[in-house]
């Protein structure tokens, strides 16, 4: 119960392991031209409420050659995502509360 996680040890275990990845040597070598903390501020920006994913921004968040594709649906030209996204009104739908979290970068 509660009491079984209040008694836990507060430290985090520094310990690493040889098939851990060392995500501040990958970051270090990375070729990516994008640094990985502005990667996750414009991925912010993009599903904030002002741009919501191209949907409030006319796309203009969304590069020319953008292509959605995901496990079942895609690959969809940009110019279909949007007509698709536009035709959704998920907010028009539901009472929709955004909770992301969690926003971190492949350092592979």
């Amino acid at each position: 119960g509660v009491d079984a996680l209040a008694s836990t040890p507060s430290s985090v275990s520094t310990q690493s392991y040889k098939y851990e990845v060392d995500i501040q040597e990958a970051q270090t070598k990375s070729t990516f031209p994008i640094a990985f903390d502005d990667l996750i501020t414009r991925a912010k920006e993009v599903l904030s409420p002002e741009i919501e994913i191209g949907t409030k921004d006319g796309g203009a968040c969304l590069a020319d050659d953008f292509v959605f594709c995901a496990a079942v649906v895609g690959p969809i030209p940009k110019k279909e995502y949007l007509a698709a996204l536009g035709s959704f009104k998920l907010t028009d739908s539901f009472d929709i509360d955004q909770n992301f979290f969690g926003f971190t970068v492949d350092p592979l």
